[in-house]
């Protein structure tokens, strides 16, 4: 399954992201489905690496549950863009991806 790199829109904020879908069609559907205005996307070899902390994420969103990544120098400044700007209701936030549900 190919990463898809993707400039967006979302509640008045510009977002990029990078995403594992079957093609860019269904990228797209699915980015629009959850509220997304695509503004550029592209494939993508591997996720892009960038400086700065990972944090790793669920939410819920339209009865779903979805697993993300955000780069973010602070956890609380993540949070605060995921539940503020981007208005996902959070499960649960860690700075590792096999963290415990205690250290969630």
């Amino acid at each position: 399954m190919p990463f898809f790199r993707v400039v967006a829109a979302k509640n008045g904020q510009k977002v990029e992201l990078t995403a594992k879908f079957d093609s860019d069609i269904i990228a797209r559907e699915s980015l629009h489905k959850d509220g997304y205005s695509i503004i550029e996307i592209r494939e993508t070899s591997a996720p892009v690496e960038t400086a700065g902390w990972v944090f790793y994420f669920e939410i819920e969103l339209n009865g779903q549950k979805k697993k993300g990544q955000i780069k973010s120098d602070d956890i609380f400044k993540a949070y605060k863009k995921l539940t503020d700007d981007l208005g996902y209701r959070i499960v649960s936030i860690a700075s590792t991806v096999d963290a415990s549900d205690e250290e969630k």
